[in-house]
């Protein structure tokens, strides 16, 4: 089976509550099952610093990507932080590897992410 994208309703629905706020599974609003998982990253390519993110069904292989501008006082860890940026971008050009790997850095207890959000 190969990955595909939500449709818009599902990115909807999986943005409420926030990943921020509550960074476990959710519920998969394509297949109902609560294997989403959530991944976030810095990315320094561009002018400014911008969050990169991930969320992802185990189940039945759907994901979505968003991308924007880094918000003050967001801080999260991150498990892959030592790759470049080179090996980053090999990485997610095949999404079955990327997410294989980040599911297993998920059943390690390495993921979920600890974030928080200290508001200027």
């Amino acid at each position: 089976m190969a990955w595909s994208n939500y449709v818009d309703d599902e990115v909807a629905r999986l943005a409420a509550p926030p990943f921020i706020e509550d960074q476990g599974e959710r519920t998969c609003p394509a297949c109902g099952r609560r294997t989403v998982r959530q991944y976030l990253y810095r990315s320094l390519q561009r002018q400014r610093p911008s969050l990169i993110g991930y969320a992802w069904c185990r189940s039945c292989q759907r994901f979505a990507g968003s991308t924007g501008p880094m918000p003050a006082g967001l801080t999260f860890d991150d498990p892959l932080d030592g790759l470049t940026t080179d090996e980053r971008v090999a990485i997610e050009r095949d999404l079955d590897h990327f997410f294989r790997r980040l599911d297993k850095l998920w059943d390690q207890g390495v993921l979920p992410q600890t974030v928080s959000s200290q508001r200027l």
